[in-house]
C-alpha cells in the first residue's frame, strides 16, 4: 500500500514526463520524423545525427524498451542508486544547516544555470544547490552538493519510487511506448525528496522541462503544507520564440503555477512565458523584470583571419555544413559550439572548424552564425554581430546565409 506522499510524487513525475514527451514530439515535428522512426527514444535532439537512420537501430531501441518494461528498469535504477550511494559515502562534512537556514536558494539543475543568473539585474541567491551530475565549473564557496540534504534511506526510496513510476508507466496505454523516459526517475525523485526539506525561496533557470515541473510541484506542496508565501523566481536561459513562431499551438501539458518573479530578455519573451509556460493564474500575478544575458569571452589563439563561431544543433547541422563548405575558399578561423544538451552530431566531426565542447568556454569572434539561440543575444550584448538562420536542415537557405556572412565579415 502506497502512502499519500509516495503516490503524489509518482503523479508529479508522470506530469513532468508528459512535458518531456511533448518537447520530444516538438523536435520530431521540426525534423519531419515520427516517434516510431526513432523507437520513441527520449531526448531526441541528442540522438539526431549521431546514429544512422536504419531499421536495425529502431528495432534495437524497441527491444531495449521492451526489456526495460519487463524489468521495470530495475537494473538501471539500481545502478543509478549505487552510483549516488557511492558519491554520498564520499561526501565531506554535512553542510545541510547552511542550506536549511538560507532565505533564497539557487537550483543548478543545468550546467548554465549559475552563469545565467550572474547578470547584474538579477537578485542572486545566497547559496546554490548543485546535483552531483551537473558540472558548473570550478567549485565556489556558495555551492553545495544536493547530497548534503539526503541520506542513505532517501536513495533507497528514490530507487523504489523509480521502479513504481516505471511500472505504472508500463501499464499506461498512452505512455508505455515512451517507457525509456523513466531513465531520469532516480535522480528526479532524489531531487524532489531533497528540495522538500527546504523552506527557502527558489531561483531556477528551467522553463518547462521535468526539472521545472519538479520545482513548481515542490513549491506548490510547501505552500499547502507550511508556507503559503513561498516564492519561485524563473530566469530565462534560452530563446523560446520558435515555439510561438513555428508551433504556435504548442502548449506544455503541465504549466507552472507558482512562479512569482520572471526575468526575461524582452517583452516578446514575457508574452511567450505568460501564454506558454505559466498557468493563467500565475501569469496574472507574476512580476516581470528585463535583463541582458551576459557571457565571459575567452581569446582563443588563432591567426589574424576573421573568426566565425557556428552555434550548432542537430536540426541544422546539414545547413551549417553546407555553409562551411561554401566558405572554404576564404581565410577564416571557424569554431563550432554544439548545443550543450543535444550534443555534437557525428557529421560535424573532422571538419575544418575547431570544435568547442567546453560548455563554459565562449571564444572571442568577429561573427556568430546560429539559429535563434541564447548565444545570439549574449554575443550581441557584447557588440558581436550575428547571422541568424532557421532551425532547419533545408540547405536551400545556404546561399542566403553565406551572402550575409561575407557582407558582415571584417575586410
Amino acid at each position: 500500500m502506497l502512502d499519500y506522499t509516495t503516490r503524489r510524487y509518482v503523479v508529479e513525475y508522470r506530469a513532468a514526463t508528459d512535458n518531456e514527451i511533448a518537447t520530444d514530439l516538438l523536435f520530431l515535428q521540426r525534423a519531419n520524423k515520427k516517434p516510431e522512426s526513432v523507437g520513441f527514444i527520449p531526448r531526441v535532439p541528442l540522438w539526431l545525427g549521431r546514429f544512422p537512420e536504419k531499421a536495425s537501430f529502431t528495432q534495437l531501441v524497441a527491444l531495449f524498451a521492451t526489456l526495460w518494461r519487463l524489468t521495470v528498469g530495475l537494473p538501471f535504477h539500481l545502478l543509478r542508486g549505487g552510483q549516488l550511494l557511492w558519491l554520498r559515502c564520499r561526501l565531506g562534512p554535512n553542510e545541510s544547516s547552511v542550506l536549511q537556514n538560507a532565505d533564497k536558494v539557487g537550483l543548478a539543475l543545468s550546467s548554465r544555470a549559475v552563469e545565467v543568473v550572474k547578470a547584474p539585474e538579477i537578485s542572486a541567491p545566497e547559496v546554490w544547490i548543485v546535483p552531483p551530475w551537473i558540472n558548473v565549473g570550478e567549485g565556489r564557496r556558495q555551492d553545495f552538493s544536493l547530497l548534503h540534504l539526503i541520506g542513505y534511506r532517501d536513495i533507497a526510496l528514490a530507487v523504489k519510487l523509480a521502479v513504481i513510476a516505471t511500472w505504472t508507466m508500463g501499464r499506461d496505454a498512452r505512455r508505455r511506448r515512451w517507457i525509456l523516459q523513466t531513465y531520469t526517475a532516480v535522480p528526479w525523485f532524489l531531487v524532489r525528496i531533497a528540495l522538500s526539506r527546504l523552506d527557502a525561496d527558489f531561483v531556477m533557470a528551467e522553463h518547462f522541462d521535468r526539472w521545472a515541473v519538479l520545482v513548481d510541484m515542490t513549491v506548490r506542496a510547501a505552500r499547502r503544507a507550511r508556507r503559503p508565501g513561498r516564492k519561485l523566481t524563473l530566469v530565462q536561459h534560452g530563446y523560446i520564440g520558435a515555439i510561438g513562431e513555428e508551433e504556435e499551438h504548442f502548449v506544455p501539458p503541465c504549466k507552472l503555477s507558482t512562479v512569482t518573479t520572471l526575468y526575461v530578455y524582452d517583452d516578446a519573451a514575457d508574452r511567450m512565458f505568460r501564454s506558454v509556460v505559466l498557468t493563467s493564474h500565475a501569469a496574472i500575478g507574476v512580476v516581470t523584470h528585463l535583463f541582458k544575458p551576459l557571457i565571459t569571452l575567452t581569446l582563443v589563439a588563432t591567426d589574424e583571419s576573421p573568426r566565425v563561431l557556428f552555434v550548432g544543433h542537430p536540426l541544422c547541422a546539414d545547413l551549417q555544413l553546407s555553409v562551411l563548405d561554401r566558405l572554404q575558399g576564404r581565410a577564416i578561423n571557424a569554431f563550432y559550439k554544439p548545443h550543450p544538451l543535444a550534443g555534437l552530431p557525428a557529421s560535424c566531426r573532422n571538419r575544418s572548424w575547431k570544435i568547442i565542447e567546453d560548455n563554459t568556454l565562449f571564444p572571442v569572434v568577429d561573427l556568430v552564425v546560429s539559429y535563434r539561440s541564447t548565444l545570439v543575444s549574449e554575443y550581441e550584448n557584447v557588440g558581436i554581430r550575428s547571422v541568424v538562420h532557421d532551425l532547419t536542415n533545408e540547405t536551400n537557405e545556404c546561399s542566403h546565409v553565406v551572402t550575409k556572412i561575407i557582407d558582415l565579415l571584417p575586410r
